[in-house]
């Protein structure tokens, strides 16, 4: 079998893996009224207002993201965004407050899923390549409009 010609599908495969649970996480958190106590016993040092109010506007955070990583609009900033979410996972309470081993790994596998889009991109097909694209085009207009060659 040629895999070649699948591998331009790669970074889109990625970015679905990536914004599916994404959007998921963004649902749960806006309608499983019990979400906020568990924010509140892993993160109750970071959390500056209700948890409630916190869970709803993560909510609907994630749920954009989400949206935004699988059409590859932006993918890079989301893809930090990823990495942070990751290792807060990992960090706070996967290692520091209650050692749960699950949320540990959990974590680790969002920050390498968002890392390896952090340094790769979108790729095509997503927005992102057709803003490339646009973007060169003008350019190129540009440059012959000036009479540079």
């Amino acid at each position: 079998m040629d895999w070649q010609r699948y591998a331009r599908y790669e970074n889109l495969i990625l970015r679905l893996f990536v914004g599916v649970p994404l959007i998921l996480w963004g649902v749960q958190k806006m309608t499983v009224p019990a979400m906020a106590e568990v924010y509140v016993k892993d993160f109750q040092s970071l959390i500056f207002i209700d948890p409630h109010t916190f869970l709803i506007i993560g909510g609907i955070l994630q749920v954009i993201l989400g949206v935004a990583m699988i059409l590859g609009f932006y993918t890079r900033y989301i893809a930090a965004f990823f990495v942070w979410m990751g290792l807060m996972t990992f960090i706070v309470p996967g290692f520091f407050t209650i050692g749960n081993p699950y949320k540990f790994t959990y974590g680790l596998v969002m920050a390498g899923c968002g890392l390896s889009l952090l340094l790769r991109g979108a790729d095509s097909p997503s927005m992102d390549a057709k803003r490339r694209k646009r973007q060169k085009l003008r350019e190129e207009r540009e440059r012959l409009a000036s009479g540079e060659y």
